[in-house]
């Protein structure tokens, strides 16, 4: 790790190559769902809120606390519409084929997915 990366560390912030990795995945999970017609969102576990998966929504996420704290923020696809359309009506567990979510302080990734899934999205590079 260079000095560069551990200032951006020390300081609490993100290096840009995790961030940047995190776009690619989101934009890449964006596009699975759109061709296999399954909804993808941002679950916000403690809230249980649950957003239709955007950008802008996942780097508000990722600027926040919550995205340091072990699986409490997930990308999640594969789920009932409904769920987004009623959100006071989830189902707890929400039922989905899949999530990835940040763990380690944001350092890492956790996968909970059909293997299929976990192979083609493990393998975005930018």
């Amino acid at each position: 790790m260079g000095v560069d990366e551990r200032t951006w560390l020390e300081g609490g912030e993100y290096l840009p190559a995790l961030a940047f990795d995190w776009l690619d995945r989101a934009a890449a999970l964006m596009r699975l769902c759109d061709q296999q017609r399954q909804s993808a969102a941002l679950l916000e576990v403690p809230s249980r809120c649950l957003t239709q998966l955007s950008i802008s929504d996942l780097m508000h996420a990722m600027g926040s606390d919550i995205w340091l704290d072990d699986a409490q923020v997930a990308l999640v696809w594969g789920f009932a519409h409904d769920a987004l359309m009623h959100p006071q009506t989830i189902r707890w567990p929400l039922p989905c084929r899949g999530a990835v979510f940040p763990h380690g302080d944001g350092l890492s990734v956790g996968w909970w997915a059909p293997s299929a899934d976990i192979a083609l999205l493990g393998s975005i590079r930018h």
